[in-house]
């Protein structure tokens, strides 16, 4: 099959590399100068695997009130994008649910772990560092 993948930073980079090993012909495009310079650049870069916990942690929707309107805030939330946020802001705040967060964070513990064993040997067959 062939295949595009729009980007060259982290994901579209390795999408390729593991379409490519199933066979499939890929072509990457990406619209920067070089590669990974857009959400991959810096620290967007980082496989951190150590921090499962979503952020809706229990409680969450006292400490999102307290926030509004505080450029200071750790999650910055202007008045103004509240409307826009409505649907996806209830789903986030019904997620804050104990054993909705609990869950969540076992599921995302276990993405971060076979993450961390697909990067390990993603270098140990490319020798990329």
């Amino acid at each position: 099959m062939r295949v595009l993948a729009l980007g060259g930073g982290v994901i579209g980079t390795t999408t390729a590399y593991f379409l490519a090993q199933d066979g499939h012909e890929v072509e990457v495009i990406e619209r920067r100068d070089d590669v990974g310079q857009e959400t991959s650049f810096a620290n967007g870069g980082i496989i951190h695997i150590s921090l499962v916990e979503p952020w809706n942690e229990p409680g969450i929707a006292l400490k999102l009130f307290k926030w509004i309107g505080r450029e200071d805030s750790p999650a910055l939330l202007r008045p103004s994008a509240i409307p826009g946020m409505l649907s996806w802001g209830l789903h986030f705040l019904r997620n804050s649910a104990r054993a909705r967060h609990e869950r969540h964070t076992m599921v995302n513990r276990r993405l971060a772990l076979y993450s961390g064993r697909m990067l390990r040997e993603l270098r140990a067959e490319t020798g990329l560092r």
